[in-house]
């Protein structure tokens, strides 16, 4: 762990980047250029704002107005170091305060503990959560997304699960993001409708797919087959003599899988449009107009 020093906690775009760095090793690592020099910088490390609280209630006094901030695009806000120190926790509590709203992107079962700062705000204003969920097969999803195997028999599939389960129980909005869908990775009909069936009975609206295409630049090309050759050696081969080292992949069959998973999602009024989601995610209710505003940072 490394401390950053810095004036300003958000970007003019809203977002809010309370720690650093590259926090899940995934197959397919789609990250600006700025955050990877960073990964050079500090290898396998993860860089935190100690005081991002204050910063972002500044932040806030400064801009005026209202709108929805955008945690976890880049590093998750849920990492092993939030579970010790609560910064996202009691940056919750300042835009919970402050009347705005937040969309959160996370893998990780941590968001739970903050259920009681989520559902207020939801009240309040909106709360959205984005959780990647690509592959309903647990050996599956851990390769796809760097997970080791773990000696205390931890199942993430059913922990993907568990988050989604009791974000929708409080009301909270959750999009399941299925994407990437690879070839020969996780592209088979089956695994998809499982996801899609999960989603249907959770009571899950929005769901993004990628598109079906996959576009690496040649940074990310270079690093998914390095991994791709680690952890799915019994694809690997197979995958070069087919797709050779391509900068965009597309599943097998993908016209196929396109208008099945738009029959199903139209049968079951579930969004996939891309641009919709994103404005879905970006989206600022107020239901608290002339209620009195008040701080807690010390919030645990």
């Amino acid at each position: 762990m490394y401390l950053i020093k810095s004036k300003t906690i958000l970007t003019p775009q809203n977002g809010l980047n309370v720690y650093h760095g590259i926090t899940d090793p995934l197959l397919v690592n789609h990250m600006p250029p700025s955050v990877r020099r960073e990964e050079e910088q500090h290898p396998g490390d993860i860089g935190m704002k100690k005081d991002a609280p204050e910063l972002l209630h500044m932040s806030i006094r400064k801009r005026g107005g209202r709108g929805m901030i955008q945690a976890g695009n880049y590093a998750d806000p849920y990492n092993s170091l939030e579970a010790v120190y609560k910064l996202m926790r009691r940056c919750l509590a300042v835009i919970s305060a402050s009347d705005y709203g937040i969309a959160i992107t996370t893998r990780r079962e941590l968001i739970l503990r903050d259920l009681d700062i989520l559902s207020e705000i939801a009240t309040r204003t909106r709360c959205v959560v984005e959780i990647p969920f690509p592959s309903p097969i647990e050996s599956t999803l851990r390769r796809m997304e760097g997970i080791p195997e773990r000696a205390d028999g931890e199942f993430y599939v059913e922990a993907r699960k568990n988050m989604i389960r009791s974000l929708r129980k409080w009301d909270i909005p959750v999009i399941m993001d299925i994407g990437p869908i690879l070839p020969e990775i996780n592209d088979r009909p089956d695994e998809i409708l499982s996801l899609l069936d999960f989603a249907a009975e959770s009571g899950v609206k929005h769901i993004l797919t990628g598109g079906l295409r996959t576009r690496l630049t040649q940074l990310e090309k270079k690093e998914f087959y390095t991994r791709l050759k680690e952890r799915f050696p019994e694809q690997y081969y197979h995958f070069l003599d087919t797709f050779g080292m391509a900068g965009e992949l597309i599943p097998r069959r993908a016209d196929e899988l396109a208008h099945m998973i738009s029959d199903y999602t139209a049968a079951f009024s579930l969004e996939t449009d891309e641009t919709k989601i994103r404005e879905f995610k970006r989206k600022y209710e107020n239901q608290t107009e002339g209620e009195q505003l008040s701080f807690d940072f010390s919030l645990s």
